[in-house]
């Protein structure tokens, strides 16, 4: 939401009020923005797609006989 539309919301509060909910529609715009990374980061390792099983096919599908033959 841009700063002008933030004021055709609320059209009589003051400039400090509009600076304070830009100010956190950033903030909440960064958290969703956060969130949809980790989701999609999430799924590519859950379907094996990020270009290797990654840590959580090692963690929950290998062999432990590999693991202590390994060490």
């Amino acid at each position: 939401m841009s700063k002008s539309t933030l004021r055709e919301v609320q059209p009589n509060a003051k400039e400090g009020e509009h600076a304070a909910l830009a100010q956190r529609v950033q903030e909440l715009e960064d958290q969703v923005q956060d969130v949809m990374y980790f989701l999609e980061a999430r799924t590519k390792i859950e379907e094996g797609t990020d270009g290797g099983s990654g840590w959580w096919g090692y963690c929950c599908n290998s062999d432990p006989r590999a693991v202590d033959a390994a060490a």
